[in-house]
């Protein structure tokens, strides 16, 4: 049972970052225009909006 549930998190923590990582790509492919100050200043921004994720 404990495996079970140990397996679905690990898992579940993998979709999540993958999820993550999807939505980044696009995010600043998006942004692929600005230049590199602005695209850290909106990537640091966008992380801490979606913070809860980490």
């Amino acid at each position: 049972m404990l495996n079970n549930l140990f397996s679905f998190n690990c898992l579940y923590n993998f979709i999540l970052i993958f999820s993550t990582v999807i939505k980044l790509h696009f995010y600043l492919k998006c942004i692929n225009s600005t230049s590199l100050c602005k695209k850290i200043r909106i990537l640091v921004i966008y992380l801490k909006q979606n913070s809860i994720l980490f």
